[in-house]
């Protein structure tokens, strides 16, 4: 038999050079200890890594000019009464859950949000 991928119990992977017949393996020293090797497997990683943070940051500016659009048509009033609606919400949320002290910091928010809107109107 030649050569195939097969698997290495030293070093549990999978090795091309383990011989078939007798699964022992051929080189003297393993490919995964090879400096040549373990610099091209780091180059990767970080490559990976620039190509992963590339695209998150792509992302949130994406999102964040969707967001943009998405404001654009809306005017004070209806944006202030979005943020009286997710103030209430969060505020009775954390009454709900029994944290008093900051539900009553949103609280006396939403009574300033309340009352700007009077003013606009």
């Amino acid at each position: 038999m030649s050569n195939g991928l097969l698997y290495c119990k030293e070093r549990n992977t999978d090795c091309t050079e383990i011989y078939a017949g007798k699964g022992q393996c051929r080189l003297s020293a393993c490919v995964l200890d090879d400096p040549e090797y373990l610099a091209k497997e780091a180059a990767k990683e970080q490559r990976r890594n620039e190509l992963l943070k590339k695209e998150q940051l792509r992302r949130r500016e994406e999102q964040a000019a969707a967001a943009k659009i998405r404001m654009q048509n809306k005017t004070t009033d209806n944006l202030l009464r979005e943020q009286i609606e997710s103030t209430r919400r969060k505020m009775e949320r954390y009454y709900t859950r029994g944290w008093t002290k900051a539900a009553d910091k949103l609280s006396r928010e939403l009574a300033v949000l309340e009352k700007r809107l009077g003013e606009l109107l």
